[in-house]
């Protein structure tokens, strides 16, 4: 987007917030930290609120800051919403009774008891698109698209894999997913309404259920629009490939890792560079291009 820390400030003075409201993920978090001090010293009486990974990984940290009031641990949509709630009545008023935060009390952080995950994920509300800037001003990753704009959708939350890398805190281990006609909607939106060229599903795993793929690509092989997702090669077969090229996408991108069986076994991928191949290579073959995640530095 390209906002500088001005750009923010001047954004935040048009209407006074009470509440401030960022979440951060751990290699923004330093950039977070000097965006926040700028904001407290504009905006000292507001209650400063932290979500997203690094608040859910780490809140200890995040509050130990000084310049965050609540971390938000996990799912944030329910917990924020009881937040404001909350806070409209007196500034911190019965934070202890709040599932899924973590707070200053006497100086010492409090972490209240976890907020369970939200089982029904048609229950949330679209994302408030009309609120954000217009798609077309996003860049997304290069090579990741053919047509703009491009708008990103989530089917589901949750993995049950349990690669050593990657922190689930958020989500959690237990795979939800949303209805296909509650997906389809959201598509429909974006590009009725906010003019979307593209899709871009961004799910962890996008194939991990193979009947919510096949009634998401019923529909999708009916708007005839194109896209990508993201998956895992023990989450597909030639059919699943053939069935997602069939229904308008044209890339898939695979969390590869490493091309050496001994580093992915101590990754705890569950697959070989056999596997890989054999999946790079079906998707190949169903017309399909492939984009590859790696990690450098793997012990």
């Amino acid at each position: 987007m390209g906002l500088t820390t001005q750009d923010v400030l001047k954004q935040a003075r048009l209407f006074n917030p009470q509440v401030i409201g960022i979440t951060s993920t751990t290699p923004v978090f330093n950039n977070v930290l000097r965006l926040s001090a700028v904001l407290r010293r504009e905006f000292d009486d507001a209650v400063f609120i932290l979500g997203g990974a690094h608040a859910t990984a780490c809140p200890e940290d995040v509050l130990d800051s000084g310049l965050f009031d609540i971390a938000v641990i996990g799912e944030g949509e329910e917990t924020f919403k009881e937040l404001l709630v909350s806070l409209s009545g007196s500034k911190k008023d019965g934070l202890e009774h709040i599932k899924g935060i973590a707070f200053k009390k006497n100086g010492r952080v409090v972490i209240a008891e976890p907020r369970p995950t939200i089982g029904s994920l048609d229950s949330i509300p679209k994302p408030a698109r009309h609120l954000l800037p217009p798609l077309r001003a996003y860049h997304p990753t290069p090579a990741s698209y053919r047509k703009l704009p491009l708008a990103v959708i989530m089917t589901s939350r949750g993995c049950p894999n349990s690669c050593t890398f990657c922190d689930k805190s958020v989500f959690g281990d237990k795979f939800r997913k949303r209805s296909a006609a509650n997906v389809i909607s959201e598509v429909e939106e974006v590009i009725s309404k906010y003019g979307a060229r593209e899709i871009r599903f961004f799910d962890d795993t996008f194939t991990i259920d193979r009947s919510h793929v096949e009634s998401i690509c019923k529909e999708m092989k009916k708007i005839n629009i194109g896209w990508t997702c993201l998956t895992a090669v023990n989450y597909v077969d030639k059919d699943i490939l053939a069935m997602l090229k069939d229904s308008g996408c044209w890339q898939v991108l695979f969390g590869l890792e490493s091309g050496d069986d001994f580093i992915l076994e101590k990754l705890k991928k569950g697959n070989t560079v056999q596997d890989n191949r054999k999946a790079v290579n079906w998707a190949y073959n169903a017309g399909l291009r492939v984009r590859a995640d790696f990690l450098v530095g793997s012990p």
